[in-house]
């Protein structure tokens, strides 16, 4: 009889070890699930951070080359129809890039899928200073997964 109590008492005890360690598989899955969907969610958000850092200095760049240029046109012409013509703040309203471009025109890889607008108005938003004296300048870049960044300055008459 101690042969047949042994035997049973082994079998109880590795049935007993198999429901821990489905158990203890179980728990440890669904820790790794979680664990996955936060990562997943936090790479997400890195990403978005990214293009948006991305868009920011597109955006400032286009400002500093607008807000570079002289606040009237030098040769009294209008009108300059490419980018690279573009001699002076107003030349640049109503500029829409495909695809962020350098100054000289050149497509910026990795950014084929941004679109930035140039809009140049005038301004009355500056105290003292009359509207016709004062432009301001927005540049917004919408990023390829639909995020907009908009950069904002304002020049005046020297």
């Amino acid at each position: 009889m101690s042969v047949v109590r042994a035997r049973a008492r082994a079998s109880r005890a590795a049935g007993f070890a198999l429901v821990e360690s489905v158990l203890a598989i179980t728990i440890v899955a669904i820790a790794a699930a979680v664990v996955m969907g936060q990562l997943s969610a936090a790479n997400s958000h890195s990403a978005r951070l990214l293009l948006a850092a991305a868009s920011a200095s597109v955006a400032e760049a286009y400002l500093d080359e607008v807000m570079g240029r002289p606040f009237e046109d030098p040769g009294g012409g209008t009108g300059e129809r490419r980018r690279v013509d573009f001699d002076d703040i107003d030349d640049y309203d109503r500029l829409i890039d495909r695809g962020a471009r350098n100054a000289r025109g050149l497509l910026i890889a990795g950014f084929e899928q941004t679109t930035v607008r140039v809009r140049v108005v005038r301004s009355s938003a500056l105290p003292d200073i009359p509207a016709e004296d004062a432009r301001r300048i927005a540049v917004t870049v919408v990023d390829a997964s639909g995020g907009t960044t908009l950069a904002t300055g304002f020049r005046t008459r020297p």
